[in-house]
């Protein structure tokens, strides 16, 4: 006895792994880390440079041996990354991860330094320090620095955030000369000091969140500026900043009116929803085994297994066994049905295969007989496969190879060819009644799913993860169908084939007669055997054989013989594999304001 419902008992474990996951949740936090405060000191420089010492404080619980940090470079001409230190080490620059040693790892867009040290359960103190180049534009009447102070890369919040913004300390520079705004926060607070230095502090600032500064100073207290701008812009520059400070209270109050709602929401439907979303967990987990059945395994006795009746093409067995799938086995499988039934030979060039161990893609071919001119297969698949060969042929003469440079005719094909070895099973793959009852599920798990997504910004994050276990509950829902009874039993016959074949090692191996040997060759290949266990298998069947002749489909060289057949095999999957197989790439760009980052630690 055997069940026959692998995909229901994966689909419990998943049902147990989100259950275990959520209610894991705080045991996994065991390990923590917090940002406690953040202090930065930022001394502004004649050329437009500007030198930073970050002085970073986390708490740790649990054991940690790295933090990493980046820098983003884009509004810069350069970041120069100068040391690293903890109030008691100093760290040293190195390519190991011994603690005290620290790694700077530039890319075109930002910088990542990476330290190691031996913390556990404390608080710890980091300085970093390093150089911003180009941070201040000069225009014509006004300089502006404009930069990330935090990015918005931080995981974590952070407890507090104080920083000074030193001008250039060889001027005597006005307090009133110089303005500063703080954006992308309602809660700081920044003024410019009488000694015209900026000073601001955020108590806390949020996960995700940047904070950007902006300060306009004279712009002759940077005579040696670089970045150069030849316009007036002190009028548009303020402007901006204010309108900048509108809109980042007018979005603090949307933020503020939005969890205003949540709150009065939440306790009224997040609870609605935790229902319906357990609710159709239970109902899936019922149906997934209310219908589970049993199916009788015949075959495990047989130690010499008969093939499928003539009707059961190897490219139907592929069909079978991959659940509805056709890989290029089944292509290559097919190829194997034809040769043998004479409709075409398969030919290794026999000057190449003399004189290498190995068989090159380049040196075999399909060659089509007079037979495939007159006749046509008893098999729909294997008539349109070769239709098709007809079809891409030189004078009934095909390689291998050019099967890759008609990646494009051979998908068109296979999709076609799918649904023909489809209608050729005759019977239905899955029972009637389990397709209506996974598709009813499924509409119904799209449809919560749908409902707690947009509830999420209603209802808050809380919702997010009831979207997810809706989003997963409706994968698992696929796990509702169930094959028909005539499928398992050959689906059960097929996986007994395979385990035979694969068992050709083994002192118990029954060796099959030559004239099947052929059709065995052909379902092997579908079932995905692999090379090394068919030339086993076939190398153990022909030296039962005592001399009888197989394979006059295939001609090479007599040397190569059993091994030359099932490397060709293999490459002929190879080939159809890549040449099916498509590929795809995607790329994904951002921007944002000048400097930032994030960090974390491990």
């Amino acid at each position: 006895m055997q069940y026959q419902s692998r995909f229901s008992l994966f689909s419990l474990v998943v049902l147990l792994g989100l259950v275990a996951g959520f209610a894991a949740g705080p045991a996994v936090s065991a390990k923590e880390y917090s940002i406690d405060a953040v202090e930065l000191k930022v001394e502004l420089q004649p050329d437009g440079s500007a030198l930073v010492e970050e002085r970073r404080t986390m708490s740790y619980q649990g054991s940690f041996s790295y933090n990493f940090q980046v820098f983003r470079k884009s509004g810069l001409d350069g970041f120069i990354f100068l040391s690293l230190s903890d109030g008691e080490t100093v760290y040293v620059r190195r390519r190991s991860k011994e603690p005290g040693s620290y790694r700077v790892r530039e890319r075109r867009k930002q910088v990542e330094v990476r330290w190691y040290h031996d913390t556990r359960d404390q608080s710890r103190t980091f300085v970093l320090r390093y150089k911003l180049l180009g941070v201040v534009t000069a225009y014509a009447d006004v300089a502006q620095f404009y930069y990330n102070l935090i990015g918005s890369g931080w995981k974590k919040s952070t407890g507090s955030v104080r920083a000074v913004i030193i001008p250039p300390g060889d001027r005597d520079l006005p307090a009133e000369k110089v303005r500063a705004w703080l954006h992308n926060v309602r809660s700081g607070d920044v003024h410019v000091t009488d000694d015209a230095r900026v000073e601001l502090s955020v108590s806390p600032l949020p996960a995700k969140t940047a904070l950007p500064v902006r300060v306009l100073m004279p712009v002759d207290v940077f005579p040696q500026a670089e970045k150069r701008v030849q316009e007036p812009a002190a009028s548009r520059l303020v402007s901006e900043a204010e309108q900048q400070v509108r809109d980042d209270i007018a979005a603090a109050e949307r933020r503020a009116e939005r969890e205003r709602m949540r709150a009065q929401l939440r306790p009224r439907f997040l609870p609605l929803l935790s229902a319906a979303v357990a609710l159709y967990g239970l109902l899936l987990l019922v149906n997934l085994f209310r219908h589970r059945t049993r199916v009788d395994s015949p075959y495990r006795s047989e130690s010499y297994p008969r093939l499928p009746a003539e009707g059961v093409s190897a490219a139907v067995a592929n069909f079978v066994y991959f659940r509805g799938n056709v890989t290029s086995y089944a292509l290559s499988a097919a190829l194997i049905e034809l040769a043998a039934q004479g409709f075409l030979v398969i030919e290794v060039d026999d000057d190449i295969s003399s004189g290498k161990k190995s068989i090159s893609k380049k040196h075999i071919f399909f060659v089509l007989t007079e037979k495939a001119q007159r006749e046509r297969p008893e098999h729909l698949s294997s008539a349109q496969l070769l239709a098709f060969l007809q079809e891409i042929s030189t004078e009934g003469r095909l390689a291998l190879v050019q099967l890759k440079k008609k990646k494009k005719e051979l998908r068109e094909f296979m999709e076609e060819w799918r649904k023909t070895i489809a209608a050729e099973l005759v019977v239905p793959f899955y029972e009637p009644a389990s397709k209506k009852r996974m598709k009813i599920f499924l509409f119904s798990g799209i449809l919560l799913s749908v409902v707690c997504f947009s509830a999420i910004f209603f209802l808050g994050p809380e919702a997010a993860v009831l979207a997810v276990v809706s989003v997963a509950l409706s994968v698992v829902s696929i796990g509702l169908l169930r094959q028909t009874e005539a499928v398992k039993r050959l689906r059960e016959h097929l996986k007994h084939i395979r385990r035979f074949v694969r068992s050709a090692k083994q002192r118990t191996f029954v060796p099959v007669d030559t004239a099947e040997i052929d059709r065995y060759l052909a379902f092997a290949t579908a079932l995905a055997c692999g090379r090394a266990r068919i030339r086993i298998f076939l190398e153990r069947s022909m030296a039962a054989a005592q001399g009888e002749k197989a394979f006059q489909w295939f001609v090479t060289s007599a040397s190569m013989d059993i091994a030359a057949l099932a490397e060709t095999t293999a490459l002929m999957v190879y080939v159809t594999t890549a040449s099916i197989s498509s590929t795809a790439a995607v790329s994904a760009g951002a921007g944002g304001a000048a400097g930032g980052g994030g960090g974390g630690a491990g």
